[in-house]
């Protein structure tokens, strides 16, 4: 994959480009995985997919939340945003 920013300086355009480059990557992974019988391989395609899964499951999440705040004036939108957020 390119140069990967930072989700929260992404438009959504940017995010929605990166998306489809994790699709693209996840078909790969997939299709490498599927065509290799050496059992590190194997592991390293299974992490491989993993990551790129949790990846793009938080760029979806992220797009997700710009679709929602776009929905509602700021006023309204501040009362959608958590209070606290975890430090995790």
């Amino acid at each position: 994959m390119k140069n990967k920013k930072n989700p929260a300086c992404q438009t959504k355009a940017e995010l929605m480009q990166e998306i489809e480059a994790l699709q693209q990557a996840l078909e790969t992974a997939h299709s490498n995985f599927e065509n290799v019988c050496d059992p590190d391989l194997i592991d390293s395609y299974i992490y491989e997919i993993n990551a790129l899964s949790f990846r793009y499951k938080y760029l979806l999440r992220h797009v997700q939340s710009i679709q929602t705040n776009a929905a509602f004036p700021p006023q309204i939108r501040d009362l959608h945003q958590p209070r606290y957020q975890s430090s995790h």
